[in-house]
């Protein structure tokens, strides 16, 4: 599996602490917050990672990852610096995507890693709170995940398997002021 971590915003809301490094280089307990969530992640077996970062980039790279610059990171959001690593969304490998300035235990990771369902919870939440006007995710036959997504108050998911579906789930959701979630198999 592949791991993005969203990291490139300069993290003014941590200032002082970010006045001379990037947000996910903050550090708890002696730690980064960076550095915390790679143990985490190889703990578990995830070694192929990528640092999306903006502001700093370079004290991540000096530190051993993997980076990817987003160039417009001032002027961009986390969608942004996701497209620029397009490419890992391939279909050749399953995609992690996680922020920088989050910290989590393996037990966690692992229970989101074997979980379709705990997905969708987690996209359908980030459209209800209006952190993304539109959420997609894949999983298997896309059936749980919808279920569950669709226990999120506010959110509908739709489960859709070509082009048509997710258009007439859109109009619906548009018609009806509702928030529109799409689910289904890769």
């Amino acid at each position: 599996m592949r791991v993005i971590i969203l990291a490139a915003g300069q993290g003014t809301r941590l200032r002082p602490l970010t006045d001379d490094r990037p947000k996910c280089l903050v550090e708890l307990g002696g730690v980064s917050l960076l550095e915390r969530q790679a143990r985490v992640l190889a703990g578990e077996g995830f070694r192929d990672l990528c640092v999306v970062g903006g502001y700093r980039a370079d004290q991540i790279e000096s530190r051993g990852f993997r980076v990817v610059r987003n160039p417009r990171y001032e002027q961009t959001n986390m969608v942004a610096s996701l497209f620029c690593v397009a490419e890992a969304f391939d279909g050749g490998d399953d995609v992690l995507v996680a922020y920088g300035d989050i910290v989590y235990e393996r037990r966690v990771l692992r229970a989101v890693a074997a979980s379709p369902a705990a997905i969708a919870l987690a996209v359908a939440r980030a459209v209800r709170d209006g952190a993304a006007a539109l959420g997609i995710f894949l999983c298997g036959t896309g059936i749980g995940g919808s279920i569950a997504a669709n226990k999120v108050r506010g959110v509908r998911a739709a489960l859709c398997h070509e082009a048509f579906t997710a258009r007439m789930a859109r109009q619906h959701a548009f018609i009806h002021r509702r928030r529109c979630l799409l689910g289904g198999s890769a």
